[in-house]
């Protein structure tokens, strides 16, 4: 019979020692591998987290640094209001520059006591990986006080029609346009010469009233996508019989000047043409449809007045055409839109004026351009600046901002390039 309890050969049967020895061995290897390793690991993790770390928060700062300006500059725009409904003289501060040092730094360590582990199990080495990455930034935003003649004169310039028809063109309400832009509406005969005005003044009733009631119209012709506002395009013309063809300076001059050389059918027969277009028309018809000498005589009823004057024409026949208006919007300076702001809080109120009985029904006919509301306690919105011990805020409607955002806009127009306007102040953190 087998036998299954046959005593092993002392010689084939391991003892404890070789386990030791064996396991000794295995954990020296494995700790050796990691060791090797360690290092490769620590400095990849490292580099991750840091890679993590630093694209967000310099993603973050550039949100937050251009929120910052954005906020500062909109807030500037109210405390002049505020300033200027105290009798105080307007003042702006631009931020010109922000450069911001950002400081990434990591760190790794690693600590053990490897020898004894498997003599011991009870052993209370200890064993530490320390991973770290951390972030700075040191920003420095440079403000200039904008003064001086320059400045100050592009402040009180009365804006130009090109930038109400920019503005127009790009969907903003045309009647917010002209309660905040005009400071009149000057009624023309046919001939393009001054009749009456209209004034942009709630002090003067009758005169508001009729100045509402124009830009009630326009609105109106707006919202039914019936009014244009485009630039009176026309080509002014010269037909000449030369000796020959233009020379390269006669063709380089004419460039300069805006006007081009074209050659017609005649043997020595050239044309000089040059194509006008920087004066706006606020019209119910497309004047594009107009012939060339038609544009023409607009543009020159339009040139009679300076850049500050949108020429408007609402002829019989088109659309609205039963309330006729033939003149223009005298435009404003920054400076005097905001002192009509500021004194429409309590100064000069504004009133409920209802359309015209010709004037389609509109959308929206508040009674306050824009509402720029004054309170002893901060109001629940973000648009508000604390001035003389009271709170001046603009309200979160749809209209108030919307005029806001073009005060704003008409701001940015205004304050270009302020990089030789005085010394800027540096403020580091």
């Amino acid at each position: 019979m087998t036998n299954y309890g046959k005593k092993l050969d002392s010689r084939s049967q391991p003892d404890s020692h070789h386990f030791r020895e064996l396991g000794r061995s295995q954990v020296h290897d494995q700790g050796q591998n990691l060791i090797r390793y360690l290092p490769i690991l620590l400095v990849t993790g490292v580099l991750i987290l840091a890679g993590c770390v630093g694209p967000v928060a310099l993603h973050k700062a550039v949100l937050e640094y251009d929120d910052t300006v954005q906020r500062l500059e909109s807030e500037m725009l109210l405390l002049n209001i505020a300033r200027l409904h105290n009798n105080l003289p307007d003042h702006y501060t631009v931020t010109s520059a922000i450069a911001a040092t950002f400081d990434f730094r990591s760190s790794v360590g690693f600590q053990g006591n490897w020898p004894g582990f498997f003599d011991n199990p009870k052993s209370q080495d200890k064993y530490s990986l320390n991973i770290g990455a951390s972030v700075s930034e040191n920003p420095t935003m440079s403000i200039v006080p904008v003064q001086g003649a320059e400045f100050t004169e592009r402040i009180l310039k009365p804006l130009d029609d090109e930038t109400f028809g920019f503005l127009a063109y790009q969907g903003v309400n045309v009647g917010l346009l002209a309660r905040l832009m005009a400071r009149s509406f000057h009624n023309r005969d046919p001939g393009g010469s001054f009749l009456s005005s209209a004034l942009n003044n709630p002090n003067l009733a009758e005169s508001y009233r009729e100045f509402r009631r124009i830009e009630l119209h326009l609105q109106w012709l707006s919202e039914a996508r019936e009014l244009w506002v485009l630039p009176i395009r026309f080509t002014q013309r010269v037909v000449a019989e030369l000796s020959g063809p233009p020379s390269a300076g006669d063709i380089a001059n004419a460039l300069d000047k805006g006007y081009r050389w074209r050659k017609l059918g005649g043997p020595n027969e050239y044309e000089l043409a040059r194509i006008y277009s920087d004066r706006i028309a606020i019209t119910n018809y497309d004047p594009n449809t107009l012939t060339n000498k038609e544009r023409e005589k607009l543009y020159r009823l339009a040139n009679r007045t300076p850049e500050n004057h949108a020429l408007v024409d609402i002829e019989r026949g088109y659309p609205g055409g039963d309330y006729p208006i033939f003149g223009s919007f005298k435009l404003r300076s920054l400076n005097a839109i905001l002192a009509f702001l500021a004194d429409t809080i309590d100064k000069a109120p504004e009133f409920e004026v209802v359309p015209d009985p010709r004037t389609g029904p509109v959308k929206d006919n508040p009674i306050r351009t824009m509402d720029v509301q004054l309170t002893d306690s901060a109001p629940d919105t973000e648009l508000r600046v604390k001035f003389a011990g009271k709170y001046y805020s603009v309200p979160d409607t749809n209209w108030d901002r919307e005029a806001f955002i073009i005060l704003y806009k008409l701001f940015q127009v205004t304050v270009t390039d302020v990089s030789a306007i005085g010394i800027p102040v540096t403020i580091a953190k």
